[in-house]
């Protein structure tokens, strides 16, 4: 990323001090991120700095600096912007890119309600929160893919909202495919997923379930159960 600058301010060497650089160290290593202004460039700066930029006007310009929050993880200061721009920007990228910035502050209860909402929205921001709950899925991040799942009328985000089961604990997975009820889901790919991720769980209390779904309308479905 190349430093952006400005009067009296110069971005890469507020990003370096955030990572954990001290500024003399910082300014060593690029001339590019000396302060031409002469003042002094602290965290506060930088982010009041990207703060200025979430609020153009043009959506490059909001994109490019949710992209510097993502990296820096260092929002609980722009919360309120990320929010907004979350919620309600109208560009989708932007909505995506404030959704993973605001990650970092999970399980805050603002977070949980928008990250919520979003699973509303249109399908490139709606599978952005999904991989966002997908890499915790902790308990409040299941009950929220667990809500969406049986409201979803769309199949394809019910079946992104299983893959995201895929990379978990076998029995996490089994107990998500069970109280969800997917293998009973009207789309075939859901069903032969499901199938998969409770053959993975290898319990011998599910004999009765597998039994049953050789009966399903799906050769995937059956071949997955046998």
């Amino acid at each position: 990323m190349l430093p952006v600058t400005t009067p009296g301010l110069t971005l890469g060497l507020a990003i370096l001090i955030l990572l954990g650089t001290c500024p003399e160290t910082a300014k060593k290593q690029s001339a590019d991120f000396y302060d031409d202004g002469g003042g002094e460039v602290t965290p506060q700066t930088a982010i009041r700095e990207l703060g200025d930029r979430l609020t153009e006007d043009t959506a490059e310009i909001r994109y490019s600096a949710l992209r510097e929050l993502v990296v820096l993880e260092h929002v609980f200061a722009l919360k309120t912007r990320l929010l907004e721009i979350c919620l309600h920007d109208n560009w989708g990228p932007n909505r995506s890119e404030a959704g993973r910035a605001l990650a970092a502050l999970w399980p805050d209860a603002d977070v949980k309600r928008a990250f919520a909402s979003c699973l509303d929205a249109e399908p490139y921001v709606a599978n952005t929160i999904v991989e966002i709950l997908a890499l915790r899925l902790d308990a409040d991040a299941i009950e929220l893919l667990q809500q969406r799942f049986a409201s979803a009328q769309n199949a394809k985000l019910r079946y992104s909202i299983l893959q995201a089961f895929c990379g978990t604990r076998d029995c996490l997975a089994c107990e998500f495919v069970l109280a969800a009820r997917t293998h009973q889901d009207e789309d075939e790919r859901v069903r032969a997923l499901s199938v998969s991720l409770l053959a993975r769980a290898a319990n011998p209390e599910l004999k009765k379930l597998f039994v049953a779904l050789l009966k399903d309308d799906s050769q995937r479905v059956r071949a997955g159960a046998i």
